[in-house]
C-alpha cells in the first residue's frame, strides 16, 4: 500500500520502530487495524514497491464485510474512509452516508470519522434553491488549475437538466442526469 491512506494509518497506530527510540509513534500504538481499499488508480512500479492495476470496489459490499468482521472482533472500533475528495452530497442521502448510518451510528462501542477532504484550500462549494419550475443559477469562481470537477446534487423527484455558461461565452448544455 501506499498514498495517503497508509500515511493516517500510520499516524493512527504506527508502532514507532521505523526510527530509533520510537521517535514516530501514532496515536494508538496497540490498535488493530482492518484495512479495506475501496478505489485506487493504475500505479506504475517505483522504488520496491510492484506496480498495481486500477480498481473499484462496491462500497455496499465492503460495508457488509467490514460489518460481519467487526461483529465477529467484538471490540470497539472506530472506522474511516481516507479520501482525498468530498465529492457526493453533504446531506446525509449519499449512498456512503447511508452505509455509514447503517453499520456505525446507535451501535454501542462504533464511531466514524469522514475527512473533509484535501479541498481546503479551494472555494468550491455553491448552492441555491431548485423547485423544478424555474431556472436556479449558481455562479462559482474556478480557484484550481486542470481538470475542475462539477457535482450537482439535488433532493426530490423533479427532472433538472443542467446548462454551464462560461465567462468567455461558452455553453455546454442542457445535460441531464447522469451526464
Amino acid at each position: 500500500a501506499l498514498g495517503h491512506g497508509t500515511a493516517t494509518m500510520g499516524m493512527a497506530t504506527g508502532n514507532g520502530r521505523s526510527f530509533a527510540n520510537a521517535k514516530y509513534i501514532g496515536i494508538a500504538p496497540q490498535a488493530d487495524l482492518i484495512v479495506v481499499r475501496g478505489v485506487v488508480e493504475a500505479v506504475a512500479a517505483h522504488g520496491t514497491e510492484a506496480a498495481q492495476a486500477a480498481f473499484h470496489g462496491c462500497m455496499t459490499q465492503a460495508f457488509q464485510w467490514l460489518d460481519q468482521k467487526i461483529t465477529a472482533l467484538g471490540e470497539p472500533v472506530v472506522g474511516m474512509i481516507n479520501s482525498e475528495s468530498t465529492v457526493g452530497p453533504h446531506d446525509g442521502t449519499a449512498t456512503v452516508s447511508r452505509l455509514i448510518d447503517q453499520d456505525f451510528a446507535n451501535r454501542p462501542g462504533r464511531a466514524f470519522v469522514l475527512p473533509s477532504g484535501d479541498e481546503g484550500l479551494y472555494a468550491d462549494h455553491a448552492g441555491g434553491t431548485f423547485n423544478g419550475s424555474q431556472p436556479t443559477v449558481v455562479n462559482f469562481t474556478r480557484t484550481s488549475t486542470g481538470e475542475t470537477p462539477i457535482g450537482i446534487w439535488y433532493p426530490g423527484s423533479a427532472k433538472a437538466n443542467i446548462t454551464i455558461s462560461f465567462a468567455d461565452g461558452t455553453t455546454v448544455g442542457p445535460l441531464g442526469p447522469v451526464n
